[in-house]
């Protein structure tokens, strides 16, 4: 209970982080297209000529010669190299206002985050009272169990002595049920609101990361 909320640890905080990032990112490249591009480009294959199919299967390279020692070659290599200059000169301002663009984005992604830091810390708050109230419940249900219990046993023995009537036994064993009941009931909202606690810290995430 005494642990403070981590927003680190909320998944949807590193989710804002991530979007953080990349609008980052969009506006570097926006920047960039700004700049001018050396492009290389290159190829190289293979075309093939023969006069029937079975002759263009034989893949005959430059060394390759027919009876009479005159090459035959049936299979060419190719390539080329390319090198491209681009300056932008004008784009009717459509990078400028791309680049707004990304600010505003960067702007709502700030603001995300101080919703989220509100939300938070909200459910920081009410997870601890929450906690705390339930805690409370489970020692007075602690309680009322044991006086229960002894009640219960008092009267059994009251009733093997002869001086207790079976309706005071039967009385005190309902009552007893009932606190057992309740206890359990109280453990099992305890367990619900410390799940909820470690959610609203970030426990919950980290300890499903580990």
């Amino acid at each position: 209970m005494a642990a403070a909320a981590n927003y680190n640890n909320r998944v949807e905080f590193s989710l804002l982080e991530t979007q953080q990032a990349l609008a980052g990112l969009d506006i570097r490249n926006r920047r960039a297209s700004a700049y001018p591009r050396l492009l290389l480009t290159g190829a190289y294959g293979f075309t093939g000529s023969d006069p029937t199919l079975g002759g263009l299967l034989e893949f005959r390279g430059p060394n390759s010669r027919n009876g009479a020692g005159f090459i035959n070659q049936n299979w060419f290599g190719f390539g080329n190299v390319g090198l491209t200059l681009q300056v932008p000169v004008f784009d009717g301002f459509r990078r400028k206002y791309q680049v707004q663009q990304g600010r505003i984005a960067q702007q709502a992604i700030e603001q995300g985050f101080n919703t989220l830091r509100q939300s938070i810390d909200l459910q920081d708050a009410q997870s601890r009272t929450s906690l705390v109230n339930a805690l409370d419940v489970l020692d007075n249900q602690k309680a009322n169990l044991d006086l229960a219990a002894d009640v219960a046993r008092v009267t059994r023995i009251k009733f093997n002595a002869g001086v207790g009537s079976n309706l005071e036994v039967i009385t005190a064993e309902t009552e007893l049920r009932a606190a057992q009941t309740n206890y359990y009931g109280a453990v099992y909202d305890v367990l619900v609101a410390k799940v909820d606690r470690d959610k609203a810290t970030g426990e919950l995430y980290s300890q499903v990361k580990k």
